[in-house]
């Protein structure tokens, strides 16, 4: 796989925005991108979303969305059809998406 820019539509709330951005800001990489992925960790017990940064010159392939002002990368190539017209949102200090006011959760789908 290649490294493809995607035609997706996705919002990010002001809130998502800002904390992306401080983040972004805080971080020790020198040309920091937000990466979104489904995921749970071995201490956790539920998959959830979550953003980790990733150096923008090392990222080879997958996907990167344009939304309100940010570029966001994506590895996990299924996650594409739940986050199109979908809105990216920061509720009680957790990483939401949703679609038409429901949020979504997708079911896990093995790599």
């Amino acid at each position: 796989m290649t490294l493809l820019q995607s035609k997706i539509t996705l919002e990010i709330t002001d809130i998502a925005v800002d904390l992306l951005q401080k983040r972004m800001s805080n971080s020790e990489l020198h040309s920091p991108i937000p990466g979104l992925i489904w995921a749970m960790w071995s201490n956790e017990s539920h998959y959830k979303w979550q953003i980790g940064f990733y150096e923008k010159d090392e990222i080879e392939e997958g996907f990167l969305i344009m939304a309100d002002g940010l570029t966001l990368y994506v590895y996990q190539d299924w996650l594409l059809e739940y986050l199109d017209n979908s809105t990216l949102d920061i509720v009680n200090n957790t990483i939401t998406v949703s679609k038409n006011g429901a949020e979504i959760k997708p079911e896990f789908h093995p790599e």
